[in-house]
């Protein structure tokens, strides 16, 4: 009996043994990327050139400017077209 008991016990440790040194390494887990977003250029300060009378004013309105800095931000980052497009839809 004490030595089926020794045998169990030693085929326990041999196993053991073999699946440690022929386990595979550390799975490590895959790194998750980040989208970084395209920085925009520094802005110009508009101040100076509103006090100077020389320089045309824009005639564009309030709507065409917020329409063209819409498209601009859409080119840059295409994310953002499809959040607000779905953000639309859910609306509708």
């Amino acid at each position: 009996m004490k030595f089926i008991i020794f045998m169990v016990v030693f085929a326990l440790f041999l196993a053991f043994s073999l699946w440690q040194v022929f386990k595979p390494g550390k799975r490590k887990p895959a790194k998750k990327l980040k989208r970084q977003a395209k920085k925009l250029p520094p802005s110009k300060k508009v101040a100076a050139s509103a006090s100077d009378p020389s320089k045309p004013k824009s005639v564009l309105s309030n709507a065409e400017v917020r329409r063209i800095i819409a498209t601009e931000l859409f080119k840059r980052n295409p994310d953002v077209v499809t959040h607000v497009v779905k953000q639309w839809l859910k609306e509708k």
